[in-house]
């Protein structure tokens, strides 16, 4: 597992371990515990780049690289089962073409601790950024506007573990 960050608009690639060298200096320069700038400067020296470093914030600019990213949907109810096949049409293709996998999708075989007999997703991506990606492009947005409020679902994106 690594760790990519962007200074100036280049991207770079860190180890695992070498970033949480990075943290930890970070963490021994900025005693008021804000490290964003900290990181940033020290991640500067590290790829010796004459662009000076921008605010790093964990949230917006340091990503885990992790092998695979899942997009699990799970509904609550539908309402209106036409929006949703027509709905369908259109996510499948556009989560495919951004790099989607379906790896399950329907009714559950069985249910466990209160789960809902309902319809549940689970689609596999490369990484997190890629199924974000996917569910902010134009293709799935326009499938969104077509679901409108035929559904009640949770939808979630997870990283995978190594």
């Amino acid at each position: 597992m690594g760790v990519r960050y962007s200074i100036g608009g280049l991207h770079w690639q860190l180890g695992a371990r070498r970033f949480r060298r990075v943290l930890r200096a970070a963490a021994h320069s900025s005693p008021s515990g804000d490290n964003g700038d900290a990181c940033a400067a020290i991640l500067a020296r590290l790829v010796d780049s004459d662009t000076s470093p921008i605010r790093l914030t964990f949230k917006q600019t340091l990503f885990k690289t992790m092998a695979k990213a899942y997009w699990i949907s799970a509904y609550r109810s539908v309402r209106d089962q036409d929006a949703l096949a027509a709905y369908a049409k259109l996510a499948g293709p556009a989560l495919q073409a951004a790099g989607g996998r379906f790896l399950a999708r329907g009714l559950p075989a069985r249910v466990y601790e209160d789960g809902l007999e309902q319809r549940l997703v689970l689609i596999e991506f490369d990484s997190v950024a890629q199924a974000i990606a996917a569910h902010d492009s134009a293709a799935y947005q326009q499938a969104l506007r077509v679901l409108g409020n035929a559904v009640d679902r949770d939808l979630r994106i997870v990283g995978g573990v190594e």
